[in-house]
């Protein structure tokens, strides 16, 4: 299907989602459960997406599920991910996890410049580097130079929180697209959950991970007041400092789920 054909059957189902509106009653399971603090915990690594995307961080996926939120899930995961069924749903979340995701070409790709000792060099070396024997444009440079800056800071694992956030956002994704039934995606997420639990002490531990790993993969100097990786940043400040903040949710929470 190409892509102005998915964009208009994703229209058309919107479309359908709005006349139906009001024709069943009811809270969903994922509604009623929503108010679970395990949930939220499971929602906040993600919020900051959320929140991008202009959705609601105490939704599973950040919105209601219905055909409104089933086209939005199916179109964004095929087109961003080339997740279309359950197999390549569980083929992803394996990559990102099982299979190093992005974390694993950060690592190595910071091992090789250790190697070469780029790494112990000074900002200026570094560039000067990049530029001359690298041959690269001072801005390709830059970003360069921010992800050996991250490594320096945190080392191999410094932008893991970057795969196991996006690795929770796509099961709350899943689960809009029906590739997953809910039991499904929260089982999913608690297993992650309780691994996040163990790799970081603070929900701006695991942030300041997450946003390391963003501004890597988009290769962005998170210096730069107008990069994305500034805006995120700004989000995440927002929604800890918001009445009601999603974040009220200790970090150590205990996660578990009902049933």
């Amino acid at each position: 299907m190409n892509k102005r054909i998915r964009i208009l059957a994703a229209a058309v189902a919107v479309m359908m989602a709005l006349s139906l509106a009001g024709c069943k009653g009811g809270i969903t399971s994922a509604q009623g459960a929503k108010n679970s603090d395990t949930v939220q915990w499971f929602n906040n690594t993600y919020a900051i997406l959320t929140t991008a995307n202009g959705q609601d961080v105490t939704l599973v996926g950040g919105m209601k599920p219905g055909l409104t939120a089933k086209a939005s899930a199916m179109v964004s995961l095929e087109e961003s991910w080339d997740v279309t069924d359950k197999a390549s749903a569980d083929e992803t979340i394996q990559w990102l996890i099982d299979e190093g995701g992005h974390r694993a070409v950060f690592a190595e790709e910071m091992l090789y410049l250790e190697e070469l000792e780029i790494t112990k060099m000074s900002d200026e070396e570094i560039l000067e580097i990049m530029t001359d024997v690298f041959e690269m444009s001072s801005e390709e440079a830059t970003p360069y130079l921010a992800a050996i800056k991250i490594y320096q800071k945190g080392g191999e694992k410094a932008i893991d929180a970057w795969d196991y956030c996006r690795a929770m956002s796509l099961l709350g994704w899943y689960y809009l697209a029906e590739y997953y039934t809910l039991e499904e995606t929260l089982a999913k997420s608690l297993e992650l959950g309780q691994a996040m639990q163990g790799m970081y002490s603070s929900w701006d531990e695991m942030v300041e991970s997450y946003l390391d790993g963003y501004s890597y993969w988009a290769e962005e100097d998170p210096e730069d007041p107008e990069s994305y990786t500034a805006q995120r940043r700004k989000i995440y400040e927002e929604l800890k400092a918001a009445e009601n903040s999603c974040f009220h949710v200790a970090w150590d929470t205990e996660l578990k789920l009902e049933g």
